[in-house]
Parts: structure tokens; sequence; C-alpha cells
């Protein structure tokens, strides 16, 4: 590949930023370059050909087509990007996720798009990974994404951990370009002259991502000049104060498996209790991360989101930790407290009918199957009582936008029981066989219902 004279300092200076970002990698073998298509991914590629010629590492491209946008403009993206692997001497691999499964996911799950794009790109890059034996995978990042993603999740009210740096070397996935800058990106293509595709979805601006690119960092540019070095410093600071706080948390609060259950990890109450209810947090998302790592699939309904996908909010998560409560579902695990200890358990096995749940988190009053109901902060003395968050049970199927937007009435089905929960543990229910009427227990919390937690739900949150 020829390279004009005036382009050489900004070609090595680029090749030389990758390099560095490389080598503390295990040299030799394999890696899997992802490649969209587009400027960032084309850059990453043409560098790790040039780079990896001295190092010892093979890239390996992947194209990974969605099957979200026309059919015509994913085989462009493919073609485009084999041209390319073809120019600059790198294999290329080109995976097709099935049409509608990337749509059908994002219904499913009610996270959107980008999120089910993302978790079926990951899942192919993993695959190929593993199939070419490849020992990082490597995403093509820039500054510019860690900026955005900063703010994004800023904006989305995150804590330290997710307020972060993204790392250079996350385990499997490394980023070569994560110190280089979006123009930078451009002036390389620019002075090697390759082409490069640009994404329609990338200036959609129903996506977060898109709307703090195209109009939150331009008035930040405008307004604020040092904001971006600014940011990074502040992600570098809550990067340590999220590891001092996971230290934290594994030193005073220790999980053990019970005798009784061995899937389950429990721990003392008053360390628990008597911890800062950050640290709380910390310690039951390391409790929570080791159930759903190491538990077997539990069998669920057709529409049942996976085990990992079911993950709690950290708001969630924060709602039980102020109790102290009783019992909580957050989406995999079940927390409880009981006789002295904290439990963290697996998602019970549902008996395979659609189940729903929701976990809401709004104060007010609601309607639902001919109840009206006020949810507060705190217990009314002497008064029916909800407490935020509540969660909502029922045996019946249906989508969990409808249910947060209007919570619609529905007929009752004999046999059937929907039930309220919250932090408090079981507040009642809703109703019983056909024909029997709504009802919610007081506060003193009745145990009119004490075999609720046989009906098996699995949780949507």
């Amino acid at each position: 590949m020829a390279v004009l004279e005036p382009h050489k300092a900004i070609i090595e200076s680029f090749d030389s930023a990758v390099r560095k970002a490389l080598s503390d990698l295990p040299t030799g073998g394999p890696v899997v370059a992802a490649v969209s298509g587009g400027a960032d991914s084309c850059a990453m590629l043409v560098s790790l050909s040039r780079v990896c010629r001295f190092s010892g590492m093979v890239p390996h491209c992947v194209h990974i087509v969605h099957g979200i946008r026309p059919a015509a403009e994913g085989a462009a993206e493919a073609l485009h990007v084999r041209a390319l692997c073809e120019r600059v001497s790198v294999p290329c691999s080109v995976v097709e996720i099935p049409r509608g499964e990337v749509v059908e996911r994002a219904a499913r799950t009610g996270k959107g798009i980008e999120d089910a794009a993302r978790y079926f790109r990951h899942r192919a890059l993993r695959a190929e990974a593993r199939r070419l034996g490849a020992s990082r995978i490597m995403i093509a990042h820039t500054s510019d994404d860690r900026l955005e993603t900063a703010l994004m999740r800023f904006l989305k009210g995150a804590g330290p951990a997710g307020l972060a740096a993204i790392p250079r070397d996350n385990g499997t996935i490394a980023r070569p370009l994560i110190e280089l800058s979006r123009a930078e990106v451009l002036r390389y293509l620019d002075a090697l002259d390759i082409p490069y595709k640009d994404d329609p979805s990338n200036s959609d601006l129903r996506f977060l991502r898109n709307r703090v690119r195209r109009r939150l960092i331009p008035l930040l540019d405008e307004c604020f000049s040092g904001w971006r070095s600014a940011v990074l410093a502040s992600a570098r600071t809550q990067a340590a104060v999220a590891s001092f706080i996971s230290e934290e948390a594994d030193e005073r609060i220790r999980w053990s498996k019970p005798a009784d259950d061995p899937a389950a990890l429990a721990t003392d109450a008053e360390p628990f209790w008597t911890a800062s209810p950050v640290l709380r947090t910390e310690s039951l998302f390391h409790a929570m991360d080791r159930i759903v790592s190491g538990a077997e699939p539990v069998p669920a309904s057709p529409d049942a989101m996976p085990r990992k996908d079911r993950v709690p909010s950290r708001a969630v998560l924060d709602s039980f930790v102020s109790g102290p409560g009783r019992a909580q579902d957050l989406g995999p695990v079940r927390v409880s407290v009981d006789a002295g200890e904290v439990r963290v358990e697996p998602a019970r096995a549902s008996s395979g009918e659609p189940r729903c749940c929701l976990c809401v988190a709004s104060l007010g009053r609601f309607f639902f199957r001919g109840l009206r109901f006020s949810v507060s902060e705190t217990e009314r003395v002497g008064a029916i009582a909800v407490l935020r968050p509540f969660v909502l049970r029922t045996p019946l199927s249906f989508e969990k936008t409808a249910i947060r937007e209007v919570l619609p009435a529905r007929a009752a089905t004999s046999g059937l029981v929907s039930v309220i929960e919250d932090r408090a543990g079981f507040a009642g229910a809703i109703f019983g066989g056909q024909g029997e009427k709504p009802s919610l227990v007081s506060a003193k919390r009745k145990e009119c219902f004490s075999d609720y937690t046989e009906f098996d739900f699995f949780s949507i949150l």
C-alpha cells in the first residue's frame, strides 16, 4: 500500500498508538477484529494488518449482518468489508443473524434495538473467537465513544462503576483505538485512501447515543472548552472509587453457601445491615453475579427472558438495601431476610405457563383488575399501604410496556391469582377465582396468603 510522504506522520502516529495499546496483550496467535464497515472499524482493521506483522498476532475480520436493515444495504456493507480485507490481506468471516431475531428480542426484553443488536453481535463474535482459538476480540471504540458512553451513563444515573472510563482491555475484549479520537481515525483513512460506509442509523435521533453525539456534545464543545478532559478525569476517578467499593464490600460482607441449599448464598444479617447502603448494594450485585454465572438455566415459559437478561436496575436493588425489607424479587434471583441471615437464591423454575411480573417504582394511585390502590414511601398506620417499589405479579402474559403505561384491567380467569409484593414482603391478592372481590391486606401484612411464594412467576424487571 503506497503512502504519500505528507501523510507518513499521520499514519505512523496512528499505528504507533495501536501498537502501544496491544503491547500488554499476549503476542502470537489469532485475534478477532469486529468490523462493521464504518470509519472506526475500517481504520482498526487496516492498522492491525500493519502492526500485527511484527507482533506475531494474526488478525481475522468478523463482520456481522444484523438483519434489521434492508437486505441490499447489508449485502453492500458485507461486500465492502470483504473487499477491504482482500486489500490488506486479512481473512474475513461474515455472520448473518436471521432476519427478525434482533427486532423480536428488542420487543421481548423492552431494551431497544441497539441493546438487542449488541447481544447478538457479541454472541457471534465470541463464537468466532472460540472457533478460531483467538485470544482477544478487537472492538474499534475510540476516545469519542468513551466520552459519549460516560455522558449517556451519567444521564441514566449510573453509579461509580458505570461512570468509570471504558477500559482498553477487559478480559476477552481489547480496544486498540481507545486513546485515539474520531478525527484522528478520519485523517488516517484519508491518508491511506481507505473507503468506509456510513451507517444511516447513526443519524437517527431516536437513539440516545445519537442525540448525545449530535446535540449534546456540540453544545458542550461550544460552551465548555475543557469538558472532554474533565469528563475523562472524572471517569478515571470513578473507576478508582468503584474498585474501592468493590473491595470493601467483599471484605465487610462475606457470602457462603448454606448447608440446606448449595445453590444459594447467605450472609449474617448484622454485618449486612450495619454496612453502608452502597456496600450492601455492591455486595448484592456480587452475590447475584456468583449465582447467575454458576447456576443451571431455569426453565421458563416461551416468552420469558433468559436469566442473564433479567438483571435489576440499581434503583430496584437500592430499594431493598434501604429496608430492612423481608424479601424482593431481583430478576434472576430472589433476596430474603429470615432467621438472622440475608439469603440470595436462584429464581424459581416456571411450570411453563406464560406469566408476567412488573416492578413499579412510581408513587401515585393505580387501578388494576377492579382494584384501586395508592403507593407511598412509608407505611401508613391503620391503613392499606403498598410501599415503593412494588412488584405486580400476574399469571397472564402480556407486553411489559402495556402494563407500564396503563396497567390495563383484564377479566379474571378462574383459578388465577395476581399478587402485589413490595419491599416489606407480601402486600395482597388482586383477585382469586372467578367472581372473587379484589382485595389488599392491611399494613399489618396479615398472613392470609402465606403460600403465595408457591406461584412460579418469572420476572421481567
